[in-house]
């Protein structure tokens, strides 16, 4: 039997984290949760937070401290694990985002509204972006009035540059309490 079956090139190759920049936005309990993660790639890792980490955990974890004109400029992959504040709300708006580097991808498990989702989809459609993932979006914002009433459909249909995930927020052992 004859199979047409061409490869797994390249539809399923991605790329490698060995040797990459990734800036993880957001230095919390979720920020350092990512970088220990990532640490057995070798990247190297940055982080912008406005509350500096100790020397100590900046050493064990191998991440250094930048701010985030920088971090954007030089990360292949911008992990947003920051929370959502008055100061956070867009944190990342479209003339941030433009800065990021061209093609890098943007990850966002912190909180929707730090990313402006329409500013994704411009900069998806016009290339900029390398591809963008996130299981927080802007709708669930329920602190934000002006929240969007759903993820764009314009976004959801991006199905070769995005990929999203259910949020599942574990608040204990016992998941009948999810």
């Amino acid at each position: 039997m004859r199979s047409n079956f061409a490869g797994w090139r390249p539809t399923l190759y991605g790329r490698t984290l060995v040797g990459s920049t990734i800036g993880i936005v957001g230095a919390g309990n979720l920020g350092r949760a990512v970088a220990r993660m990532l640490r057995g790639f070798a990247p190297e890792l940055l982080y912008f937070d406005p509350e500096p980490l100790s020397a100590a955990d900046e050493a064990l974890l191998d991440i250094r401290r930048a701010d985030l004109s920088d971090l954007l400029e030089r990360s292949d992959a911008v992990v947003v694990c920051a929370p959502l504040s008055a100061e956070t709300v867009h944190l990342l708006d479209r003339n941030r985002l433009e800065s990021i580097r061209p093609g890098a991808l943007l990850v966002n498990v912190g909180r929707g509204s730090v990313v402006d989702e329409s500013a994704v989809i411009e900069l998806l459609r016009a290339g900029q972006l390398g591809g963008f993932a996130a299981d927080v979006f802007e709708f669930e914002d329920l602190s934000r009035p002006d929240r969007p009433a759903a993820i764009s459909a314009e976004l959801l249909a991006m199905q070769d540059r995005t990929l999203f995930t259910p949020h599942w927020i574990c608040r204990g052992r016992d998941s009948s309490q999810n």
